[in-house]
């Protein structure tokens, strides 16, 4: 069922459960333990937390094993300079943390998606196929 997901569709869901981790709006799971009393309603918010934060640490276990450490590095430094650059082009852009919290979380959802779904991504580019076949011995 999940192999039917559309790669807009995977980047939705984790943009998404980025937001769920922390937007300005003040809805989210930072907010939920640091702005009230996170005593008064800790199965709750343990079982919120869990429900967020266990599928995106299943993307980035996926994404670490798909692009490995250095791969996710070259793309997050990519990004970055791609970011900068639109700061050196636009310098007041980056004065507000507002503006941060709001474009920061579809920038890394679009890293997460590319590794989430790179071999799907690579098998449709290059038409190559992965086949295990029992009967054959690796030389």
């Amino acid at each position: 069922m999940l192999a039917r997901v559309p790669l807009w569709g995977w980047y939705l869901l984790i943009t998404g459960g980025l937001y769920a981790v922390y937007n300005p709006l003040g809805y989210s799971i930072w907010h939920l333990w640091n702005t009230r009393d996170p005593l008064a309603l800790m199965p709750w918010n343990i079982l919120l937390t869990m429900t967020v934060m266990f599928p995106l640490a299943c993307v980035l276990w996926g994404v670490q094993r798909t692009m490995s450490t250095w791969g996710l590095a070259a793309v997050l430094t990519f990004l970055t300079v791609c970011m900068w650059a639109v700061l050196v082009v636009v310098p007041n852009l980056g004065s507000s943390l507002a503006f941060w919290a709001w474009v920061t979380p579809p920038l890394v959802a679009v890293v997460l998606t590319m590794g989430w779904q790179w071999p799907r991504i690579w098998r449709n580019a290059t038409g190559a196929v992965t086949v295990d076949d029992p009967h054959t011995h690796s030389h």
